[in-house]
């Protein structure tokens, strides 16, 4: 899978490699203009990084303002839930612009992951970071990985991707699976799953199972503007899992500590928010979405004006 390096990081590389060329060209004389060039583009690139960091914290900042959701600037509490990339890579792993509601009945959140690799040159380092979102479960369930189709042979090159085949051909068209027991994923993947998995709102999204949570992550960091399409396609995925799957797990001991006390910190402030944020169905601003109701047509998500 592809890693996303922060611009501010490039920016500060060559700002710094600049720095040190012009100063030893200063000194024996030499100041090329294109020097100055290149300083100057690394200074944007850093300034424009930043003013779209300080425009991403506020957009989430306002949004759980106006709707009673939950805002950390600064969060630790996921570092040690998960365990596959972009988890469980690097150092130095902390959440920024967190963001934490209640939809379709179901705790979700999203979020700004952030962590770092050390490139073995002199102590140096890469940020990288992803935009993680994610609808909580009832219990912890052994990890389930959906890869679209058209990612598959780039992401099976890292780490190994099988491929189980189901009974729709659409799906098997579009997703390839991997999971440590076919068994347990014929169990999650059952036809009614399977034809919500073919819906357009959730081609091309990386989608896992783990943690006690179903989740979905992209390079970068990624306003609101998707994460209602995000959230229904997670809490549909969330709220379709057969109940004897929930049931087995559950009672092997597996049920799940985390939502409201996420990462094992202690209780969050509990989870508020208005009626349209507990209802299935609705989102943003108070109006009904069409998304998350499990007895409406998934399809139909532009529900006539408020």
């Amino acid at each position: 899978m592809r890693q996303s390096l922060s611009l501010r990081n490039v920016a500060a590389y060559v700002a710094a490699g600049v720095f040190v060329l012009g100063f030893f060209l200063f000194r024996i004389g030499f100041t090329p203009f294109w020097l100055f060039v290149l300083g100057a583009v690394a200074v944007v690139i850093w300034v424009v990084d930043y003013v779209r960091a300080q425009r991403h914290r506020s957009e989430y900042a306002e949004f759980a303002e106006l709707h009673g959701w939950e805002y950390a600037a600064r969060s630790f509490d996921y570092n040690s839930r998960f365990t596959s990339a972009p988890f469980g890579v690097g150092n130095k792993w902390h959440q920024t612009d967190v963001l934490r509601g209640t939809l379709s009945g179901l705790e979700c959140a999203t979020f700004t992951h952030h962590y770092e690799v050390e490139n073995g040159r002199g102590g140096e380092s890469t940020q990288y970071i992803f935009q993680v979102t994610i609808a909580e479960l009832p219990v912890n369930l052994p990890r389930l990985e959906l890869i679209p189709e058209s990612l598959a042979q780039r992401v099976a090159k890292t780490v190994g991707a099988m491929d189980i085949e189901f009974e729709s051909h659409e799906f098997n068209r579009q997703w390839r699976v991997r999971a440590a027991d076919r068994r347990y994923a014929h169990d999650v993947l059952d036809p009614r799953m399977l034809e919500r998995l073919i819906l357009p709102d959730a081609q091309g999204a990386m989608i896992r199972i783990e943690g006690g949570a179903v989740m979905t992550w992209q390079a970068g960091r990624v306003g609101l503007d998707g994460l209602s399409t995000r959230l229904g396609v997670l809490t549909a995925i969330a709220r379709r899992i057969p109940d004897h799957v929930l049931r087995e797990y559950t009672e092997r001991g597996l049920a799940s500590h985390h939502g409201k006390h996420a990462g094992g910190h202690g209780a969050h402030r509990p989870l508020v928010g208005p009626d349209w944020a507990t209802t299935p169905g609705a989102l943003t601003s108070g109006r009904y979405t069409g998304i998350g109701a499990e007895d409406e047509d998934p399809q139909r998500l532009t529900p006539p004006a408020s």
